[in-house]
């Protein structure tokens, strides 16, 4: 009796001891990502709670281009990224200081993600179809990034030389819609909210879509930086873990 007594009594001790243990904190990482390219599995984790589930705190942190985001993960002002491909992501992994870790999206016939926009101005003297862009600009965010990839392959396509055309880099993507809607440039690449931001309101036309044009290639990858790569293999992990459930949601 005394024993069933002492047993009875242990089991409640240790009961009291799980209930009394604080619970673990979960792991703080910081998000960068730009809201319209490459955001939707950081944003899809983050609201279903696929990383708080993998003991993750993410902090979310938007940018309006996909080279500050590069930037901002080699100096360690974020830990993680998810955007379109760009120069300095690839310099900056290329000296270790940023690593490649994953997909962050592709194009692919059927999923349009990525167009080419016509301001009306232009579009009303001519500029109706891609043989049209000769002789007239065409807006990107920043040179080097994967939408002057875009560029490039669509000249390419429809046999326009690189000189036809005239490439500004304006720096964000509210630059590139200002600078549409007020017929400053002729034409753009933007990803899908922004198209339509411009197009429902009747501000720009389409020209054509990257995934009907090109087909199917890469556009953005997930990144993080060299020290949490070597130094937080785990957090790694559980980040991706809960970037795929994103993706797949």
């Amino acid at each position: 009796m005394i024993r069933g007594l002492a047993s009875q009594g242990l089991i409640v001790a240790a009961a009291v001891l799980v209930i009394a243990r604080p619970a673990l904190a979960a792991d703080p990482i910081t998000v960068g990502v730009v809201a319209s390219q490459g955001g939707a599995p950081v944003f899809l984790a983050q609201a279903l709670g696929y990383f708080a589930a993998e003991g993750l705190d993410a902090k979310v942190v938007q940018f309006t281009a996909a080279h500050q985001l590069s930037a901002a993960a080699a100096t360690g002002d974020i830990d993680f990224g998810s955007t379109g491909i760009n120069a300095p992501l690839c310099v900056f992994a290329n000296e270790g200081e940023l690593r490649i870790i994953g997909s962050g999206g592709d194009e692919r016939p059927g999923f349009r993600t990525v167009a080419f926009i016509v301001s009306n101005k232009a579009y009303a003297a001519g500029l109706q179809g891609f043989r049209d862009l000769r002789g007239h600009s065409i807006a990107t965010t920043q040179f080097g990034g994967a939408f002057q990839y875009d560029i490039s392959l669509i000249l390419k396509k429809y046999r326009l030389p690189e000189d036809s055309v005239r490439i500004v880099g304006l720096q964000t993507n509210g630059n590139v819609a200002s600078a549409i809607s007020g017929g400053q440039v002729d034409a753009a690449l933007q990803s899908t909210a922004n198209v339509y931001a411009l197009v429902n309101p009747g501000k720009a036309q389409v020209l054509g879509w990257v995934s009907d044009e090109l087909g199917a290639q890469q556009t953005a990858v997930a990144f993080t930086t060299g020290k949490m790569a070597t130094e937080h293999l785990d957090t790694v992990r559980r980040f991706l873990d809960a970037f795929r459930k994103g993706g797949a949601t």
